[in-house]
């Protein structure tokens, strides 16, 4: 998640021009087809890294693809969107939900009008509302996570996770993966989960308490990139950056650079393009009447201090903070 939100109009335009490559007629995967994607947040690196690639898949494969999305991470403000976008019916609707119920109703509504539902990185509780389902390994990641956070604590410490809000299963997914795997460290103590409903403010005050209440404090867990950055400040105030281990997820150009600098530990990160290329691979597939895999996972990659600096990993789940054309 990124709290600085993009002036939308301007942008959703231009990329809607860039990515119409090909008639409305037709099969999706001979140049045919419409095809909607709605952001759920146009400011966050991950969902603009994923939109880039996603632009580029389309002009690929030759299909219409047009972009909208909201600026807020939000049931509230992405509803109207997808409303808006599925008025037009679209043959699929790519998207990913805000929340794993608040989505399922407007979504389910889409799909008995005629549209194809294709999620990525966040899906619903409600599985037969997707035609597919494409997204990372967030269990894994959290796992891989829990392993490097170990080896670094020697297998000894006392940490805390921070996660966004009950109710969004990718970061929720990873903070299950990580509390799940963590079991097998008995030298490692965890504290309560804490949920910073992307607040920055929250995520400062969540560790400034956890400061105070345990000096003791070895490593904190948010499972997303901004409540990373937005912990570091408060490390720093109390002069524990660096001595407090940061371990998170996405590489977003903020995350690498605090790796680089050994503010944050590791990340595990996603492949944004790559998922983005699935993802409308299986939507042309729904279009066309063909076979789709009902849940694709991709494995997330472990950015660390050692390997930051390698340009395939870069290549392959480093962020971008600019939409692409």
């Amino acid at each position: 998640m990124n709290r600085i939100m993009l002036t939308g109009a301007a942008c959703v335009l231009a990329l809607t021009v860039a990515a119409c490559g090909g008639s409305d007629s037709g099969g999706g995967g001979n140049g045919g087809g419409s095809y909607a994607f709605v952001s759920p947040n146009t400011g966050n690196a991950f969902h603009i890294s994923y939109e880039c690639g996603l632009v580029r898949a389309a002009k690929t494969a030759g299909v219409k693809l047009t972009v909208q999305g909201s600026n807020q991470f939000s049931p509230d403000a992405q509803i109207p969107i997808i409303n808006a976008a599925v008025a037009k019916k679209p043959d699929a609707l790519i998207t990913a939900a805000t929340d794993t119920k608040a989505l399922a109703g407007p979504l389910q509504q889409a799909k008995a009008d005629g549209t194809k539902i294709v999620l990525y990185d966040t899906g619903l509780d409600d599985k037969s509302v997707a035609a597919s389902f494409v997204a990372s390994d967030n269990v894994g990641g959290g796992a891989q996570v829990a392993d490097a956070l170990a080896k670094e604590l020697g297998g000894k410490g006392l940490v805390l996770p921070i996660d966004l809000a009950p109710g969004v299963q990718s970061t929720n997914s990873r903070a299950e993966g990580f509390l799940r795997r963590i079991k097998k460290y008995p030298g490692i103590k965890v504290l309560k989960t804490q949920y910073d409903q992307i607040t920055a403010t929250k995520d400062a005050s969540i560790v400034q308490a956890a400061l105070t209440a345990h000096p003791d404090l070895a490593a904190i867990v948010p499972t997303y990139n901004d409540a990373a950055i937005a912990s570091l400040p408060a490390l720093r105030s109390a002069q524990k950056l660096g001595k407090v281990k940061v371990f998170t997820f996405d590489a977003d150009p903020r995350i690498v650079k605090s790796i680089r600098s050994g503010d944050i530990a590791a990340a595990a990160t996603q492949q944004p393009y790559f998922q983005a290329s699935q993802t409308l691979k299986q939507a042309i597939a729904a279009v066309d009447g063909k076979p789709v895999t009902k849940n694709e996972l991709i494995p997330m990659i472990m950015v660390t201090r050692e390997n930051v600096d390698d340009r395939q990993l870069a290549s392959k789940g480093f962020y971008v903070r600019k939409a692409c054309s």
